[in-house]
């Protein structure tokens, strides 16, 4: 059972632009992206989720990820698209984790990007005042702007 935690997503598609090839020049429906999903979750049992939803419009190509567990928190992160698991890790095996697509990793229009976190311990070993579990991660990529 997944429950709605607190924190957020927010982006950006403004950026530079990959070359459409011929002499039109750059195409503008081709653009850069980033967002970046913080996640605030206290110790549980169950996943709570933290998400940010694709523009209408728009189709998102990511081909870098960076997830981020600065405070060293223990539990289970999972990488979801709607309630698909993409990928799932053990919090407790890094602090900053970076992943690189040869083939990017697609989310259509309307899409939710979801961060799930199953806090076990916030702070981790070394820290006995953390109240919440905080990883986040930074999506980075290309956004097709889609005809409606």
């Amino acid at each position: 059972d997944a429950q709605s935690g607190s924190g957020g997503g927010s982006g950006s598609g403004a950026g530079g632009s990959d070359s459409g090839g011929g002499a039109g020049g750059p195409d503008p429906a081709l653009q850069a992206f980033d967002f970046r999903v913080q996640t605030d979750v206290k110790p549980s049992s169950t996943f709570h989720t933290t998400s940010y939803t694709v523009p209408a419009g728009h189709t998102f190509y990511v081909s870098d990820i960076v997830f981020e567990n600065t405070a060293g928190d223990t539990g289970i992160l999972r990488l979801q698209r709607g309630d698909s698991v993409l990928m799932q890790m053990s919090l407790d095996t890094f602090r900053d984790r970076d992943n690189h697509f040869a083939e990017p990793v697609e989310f259509a229009a309307g899409a939710k990007v979801v961060l799930s976190v199953r806090c076990q311990t916030p702070g981790g070993q070394t820290s006995a005042t953390g109240s919440s579990c905080t990883p986040a991660a930074y999506f980075s990529g290309r956004s097709v702007t889609t005809k409606s």
